[in-house]
């Protein structure tokens, strides 16, 4: 399961000084400050039960969503 940071809009814009031996250090870390959206994906390609994840969720909220449209392939 992952935080979709796509919809949510997250942006790595958040910083904080490294630790080094528990000591604070000169180094800046960067990282991503998460969008408060409570939306999430679900990897059922992942899952080596996928087969009853199928059984449990509807099947629209596992209907594949193709990447591109009708007639146009990636290359």
């Amino acid at each position: 399961v992952l935080h979709d940071c796509y919809t949510a809009k997250c942006e790595a814009t958040g910083e904080c000084l490294r630790m080094e031996e528990r000591v604070e250090s000169d180094n800046v870390e960067n990282f991503i400050v998460h969008g408060s959206l409570d939306r999430f994906i679900i990897n059922s390609h992942a899952f080596q039960n996928a087969h009853l994840l199928r059984a449990t969720l509807p099947r629209d909220l596992l209907a594949p969503i193709p990447l591109f449209g009708i007639g146009r392939r990636s290359m």
